[in-house]
């Protein structure tokens, strides 16, 4: 579990982060295109009011929506997710001297996100008690 997005109205985590990341960055993609396209648009034809306000709509979506993608790349490079981050003073595996003990370096952090390794959570089988 990572957090919940109510953007896609679903909670975000292991299974569907990947869909969620591209899912950013074409959203705020679209938004800076659509702008730069209105502008064309504006230059070319001028100024017409229903699409001003359109406009208006995506000037503050396309920063926020841009800025939520990074931050998940920023999460990605240390192999975190926003929960941990937030409440990383909370949890005892963030307490140790060595700080982020799934953080196993970008390259097979990106690996791990993209499940092309086994997650680092998973290597820790736990032991199984006899009755």
């Amino acid at each position: 579990f990572d957090h919940h997005c109510p953007y896609v109205e679903n909670c975000v985590g292991y299974k569907n982060r990947i869909s969620f990341l591209i899912f950013l960055a074409t959203v705020s993609t679209n938004c800076w295109m659509a702008m730069y396209f209105f502008v064309g648009f504006f230059r070319a034809v001028g100024i017409c009011w229903p699409m001003v306000a359109v406009v208006l709509v995506y000037i503050p979506f396309a920063p926020m929506l841009t800025g939520l993608f990074l931050w998940q790349l920023f999460l990605l490079k240390d192999n975190l997710t926003t929960n941990e981050w937030f409440n990383r003073h909370r949890y005892d595996e963030f307490r140790t001297p060595a700080g982020n003990p799934y953080n196993r370096g970008i390259k097979m952090n990106l690996l791990e996100y993209f499940h092309l390794v086994e997650p680092a959570a998973q290597r820790i089988q736990p032991q199984k008690i006899e009755v």
